[in-house]
């Protein structure tokens, strides 16, 4: 689910569509914290790249 939610798009609207598709599917603990991960995946991926400019 979060596999193709992810791939083939931008990191931006990857992350969108994942955080999307989590809010819609899980009901538990577990959803807050696997938003929190990819939250901040993106933001580490947005430092890396901030960085090699």
């Amino acid at each position: 689910m979060l596999r193709e939610a992810l791939l083939g798009h931008e990191i931006e609207e990857g992350i969108k569509n994942a955080v999307n598709e989590v809010e819609k599917r899980f009901f538990s603990i577990i959803k807050r914290a696997t938003i929190a991960a990819l939250e901040d995946a993106c933001m580490a991926y947005r430092r890396t790249q901030k960085n090699m400019v």
